[in-house]
């Protein structure tokens, strides 16, 4: 791909501007606030689009950013080359990206449809990078080299797993930390944090032992009914007693004696008168005493025992609903725990693919770090070593992607250097990704919007002479605000 020209007719400041962008290298260079920048976010705009915000903030809204000052119409034209055909794509952009309107036309000025009606996002269709992708590699924002967004295609992946600052938790590293978090959210690694599985198991706990308390209370009122079953008969044999008329009690002595007295009486009737009245006194007396008898109770219990029994009967009446009561409980018991159990072994499946998916997104990542860090590293060195001589070779990365610093045998984070350092190890480690990332024979145009600004003299002599040798493998839009700087 390669650019051939743009037409602004409004852009920020920029108005009615036309800009030739045939040569292999574009210099464009202007005083500072001459619209560089500007026009760089243009190119990426008329590929890309405008990137979508909600912000109110002009720092973090593109399109409230970019909105013509003088008003009028706001996007433009950019004509470019792609796979030998010459193509332009026309932009116009509203108050909200529903209001942005996009045309592709071929050389012939015709409606052109090669990409499909909808081009809104031509970059990835050319390029097959998305936004972010392009915005880690080919094109270098003003002051962007080590603060990037995270990408999201795949493609991207391998972005993210490089960035310089170390800051950002992106790509593999990223997925692994969130999958760490995944798995503590289902199973914390030590107390006192507590997993969604630690919590079931804690309430399985409690319901099998109010599930046993269930099963004690059931035995308990069996044993109480059986007590109030004898509480009952011995009360109602009480009351039985209590039921019955009194009966009297004879004794047979009593009425033998008697008979003899009177036998003895009747015997000396004739002979001893005056014993003999006596005798029948007393004997028809004991006689009469044995017919009246004494009265007495049979089998009967006092009321103040009756009493007692009644009361005992009532306590163990009301502890046996009671235990009954807590017995009932256990079938709500039972199907709780059969919904929790389930749940456990819903979350225990769930948790194994979540450490089956770590296990393969590390295996994974060391994949993608031997078939890619590698070759990206050669190539960041090779760059490295062109605009710092043999610092170059002290570059090295680890198996996340995360580029480190030798200081003879200590390793030391990039972001522990200068910024013309840490712009110099970014810019090739970009140009690096660049040759990576995009398809062999499609390569990118390099946007640089003044990426030497913080490098020295010699390193700013040494990166000139990179990019021009880099110019015959790809079209450069280079800007600057500086003679030094132009290449």
């Amino acid at each position: 791909m390669r650019f051939v020209s743009c037409f602004v007719s409004g852009f920020g400041k920029l108005c009615n501007q036309s800009f030739d962008l045939s040569k292999d290298v574009v210099e464009i260079k202007a005083k500072n606030g001459g619209g560089k920048t500007t026009l760089a976010v243009f190119l990426e705009s008329m590929l890309y689009g405008l990137e979508n915000s909600r912000s109110r903030s002009v720092e973090e809204n593109a399109r409230l950013k970019y909105e013509p000052w003088q008003g009028g119409g706001f996007g433009g034209s950019l004509t470019f080359t792609h796979a030998g055909k010459t193509y332009r794509i026309e932009r116009k952009f509203g108050k909200t990206p529903s209001a942005d309107s996009v045309k592709l036309y071929d050389k012939s000025n015709m409606p052109c449809y090669e990409f499909g009606e909808n081009v809104s996002n031509l970059g990835e269709l050319l390029l097959g990078v998305n936004r972010e992708t392009y915005k880690r590699s080919a094109y270098i924002p003003q002051g962007a080299i080590l603060s990037e967004s995270v990408p999201e295609d795949s493609k991207a992946r391998l972005i993210a797993l490089l960035s310089v600052d170390g800051e950002k938790e992106t790509g593999a590293n990223g997925a692994i930390k969130r999958l760490d978090e995944a798995e503590r959210t289902l199973r914390a690694k030590r107390a006192p944090a507590k997993g969604k599985l630690d919590e079931i198991d804690e309430r399985l706990e409690r319901l099998a032992r109010a599930k046993n308390d269930c099963e004690r209370a059931a035995e308990e009122a069996r044993e109480e009914r059986t007590q109030m079953l004898a509480l009952e008969a011995k009360l109602s044999q009480t009351e039985k007693g209590q039921g019955e008329k009194p009966k009297k009690k004879r004794s047979p002595m009593l009425c033998i004696f008697s008979a003899i007295l009177i036998a003895l009486g009747i015997l000396c009737f004739g002979v001893f008168p005056i014993l003999a009245l006596p005798l029948l006194m007393i004997g028809c007396v004991l006689f009469v005493a044995f017919c009246i008898g004494k009265e007495r109770r049979v089998d009967g219990a006092s009321g103040e025992e009756r009493e007692k029994l009644v009361a005992e009967l009532a306590r163990r009446k009301l502890q046996t609903e009671n235990l009954e009561k807590q017995a009932y409980a256990y079938a709500d018991y039972q199907a709780e725990t059969e919904r929790l159990t389930a749940e456990k072994a819903r979350l225990e499946k769930r948790l194994r693919a979540i450490k089956a998916a770590k296990e393969l997104l590390v295996r994974a990542r060391s994949n993608m770090a031997s078939c890619y860090l590698a070759p990206v590293e050669a190539k960041c060195k090779e760059y490295a070593k062109i605009l710092n001589g043999n610092e170059g070779e002290t570059i090295r990365f680890t198996a996340e992607g995360k580029p480190l610093v030798d200081d003879r045998g200590s390793f030391k984070q990039v972001a522990q250097y200068s910024a013309g350092t840490q712009d110099l190890i970014g810019l090739c480690m970009r140009l690096a990704l660049a040759e990576a990332v995009f398809e062999k024979g499609n390569p990118p145009v390099l946007v640089l919007d003044d990426p030497l600004v913080n490098l020295d003299d010699e390193r700013t002599k040494q990166a000139k002479r990179l990019l021009r040798s880099l110019s015959k493998k790809y079209q450069i839009v280079y800007f600057t605000c500086k003679e030094e700087r132009s290449l």
